[in-house]
């Protein structure tokens, strides 16, 4: 993955472990932070979204 780029495998496998492992926390945790008046249809595609990428990284 990351040799295109000129880094190092494991610090990039180690980098999409722990952007997969803290997807779901950052999500909460940004859910909570939006406007009452927020359209939900808005962050719901994007949360949703991101959910769907991080399930796609693969458990190294």
């Amino acid at each position: 993955m990351g040799k295109h780029v000129g880094l190092d495998e494991n610090l990039v496998r180690e980098m999409f472990i722990e952007f997969k492992s803290l997807m779901p926390s950052v999500i909460s945790q940004i859910k909570s932070q939006l406007p009452n008046h927020h359209p939900l249809h808005i962050s719901d595609a994007i949360f949703n979204g991101l959910a769907k990428q991080a399930k796609k990284i693969p458990d190294f």
